[in-house]
């Protein structure tokens, strides 16, 4: 005679909670713990499953919550060096974290993805536009340039003027002028002109180019 054995197996529910968190959604890496002086830090909320009340306070800043988004808050810092940013879900602290704060840094133009000012004729007409950085910044910004003056200097002593309006891209009739310069003919770039969706016009500096052999 065999005999059954039936096993009752129990499963007990577990409930994984994830832990709070707050990061500067307007940096290009999230996870920075870096606040910048003078602009509007989205500061998003996560690790949060429900939609409780919540309460950001900055220690040196001031917070405004967005319209749509209840995970998503406004931060406007005025202090420097650091800031304790705490998160309180139905008025209790929950979550706390110490943010840096950084000016800005200034916006420079850059030509193409150069990273000096030497380059040969083909490495300018492979990407014939005039960028905006912030240097050292991981604020994404949306400058971009809307005017510039380009000057092509020849060894010959021919010089060629072109105004660029309502673009940062070369011109076919610049790009011609260029395709003819040799090694150690310039470019200069000037009255370079940037706006962005929150901030008035702004002039930039300079930007030289020395042409360079292939």
């Amino acid at each position: 005679m065999k005999r059954i054995t039936t096993a009752v197996l129990f499963f007990i529910p577990i409930n994984v909670f994830s832990q709070p968190e707050i990061k500067n959604i307007s940096l290009t890496v999230p996870d920075s713990s870096i606040l910048y002086i003078g602009i509007e830090n989205k500061i998003e909320v996560t690790g949060i499953k429900d939609k409780p009340y919540l309460r950001l306070k900055s220690g040196k800043g001031e917070i405004i919550r967005h319209n749509l988004n209840p995970f998503l808050f406004l931060l406007t810092v005025t202090g420097k060096d650091s800031d304790v940013v705490e998160l309180y879900e139905n008025n209790n602290l929950v979550f706390t974290k110490t943010f840096s704060v950084r000016k800005l840094a200034d916006p420079v133009p850059v030509f193409g993805t150069l990273a000096d000012s030497v380059a040969t004729v083909d490495e300018i007409i492979l990407n014939p536009v005039i960028n905006v950085l912030l240097p050292g910044c991981y604020y994404k910004h949306s400058y971009r340039v809307i005017y510039f003056k380009a000057t092509v200097l020849s060894s010959k002593g021919r010089v060629d003027v072109f105004d660029k309006e309502g673009g940062n891209r070369l011109t076919k009739d610049q790009l011609k002028s260029i395709k003819q310069l040799k090694k150690g003919n310039k470019i200069l770039l000037t009255e370079i002109t940037a706006t962005c969706f929150d901030c008035a016009n702004r002039r930039l500096r300079d930007l030289t180019i020395t042409i360079k052999a292939p």
